[in-house]
């Protein structure tokens, strides 16, 4: 999922500002696959496991307020306008309890830099899914 020009970003109160989107990415991280005696196929999969990863894409700026730190865990809040559309009634909001994985700034030209922050989403119990998206 791809959310572009995100209205609002807080992680734990704390606001990230000029994201300009945000990704989520599910993995598989255990995989059960069985063959058959029949050919070099497989006959059954499943994903047991997945890891559900977060990543905001920003532009940093030198008066911004302090980036959490790795491995901090928080609520990730993000208010977003579905459809690309502006209005209050197309508004969503997105949260996920999360933890802080990496943060990797790259040059982009003279003297523009990208940021990125990187964050696994946590379940609350291991069977739900780590996002939550509702009307905002």
């Amino acid at each position: 999922m791809i959310i572009p020009h995100p209205n609002s970003v807080t992680f734990d109160g704390l606001p990230i500002i000029d994201v300009a989107s945000l990704l989520i990415d599910q993995h598989a991280t255990r995989e059960l696959i069985e063959w058959s005696d029949g050919g070099p196929h497989p006959v059954f999969a499943d994903i047991v496991e997945r890891r559900t990863t977060i990543t905001l894409i920003r532009t940093p700026s030198r008066a911004e307020p302090a980036l959490p730190a790795i491995s901090a865990a928080g609520e990730l809040t993000l208010v977003f306008s579905d459809a690309g559309t502006n209005t209050d009634a197309a508004r969503k909001r997105l949260t996920a309890t999360c933890v802080v994985r990496e943060i990797a700034s790259t040059p982009t030209g003279p003297a523009g830099i990208r940021q990125s922050i990187s964050l696994i989403a946590l379940s609350s119990d291991g069977a739900s899914d780590p996002i939550v998206i509702q009307a905002a």
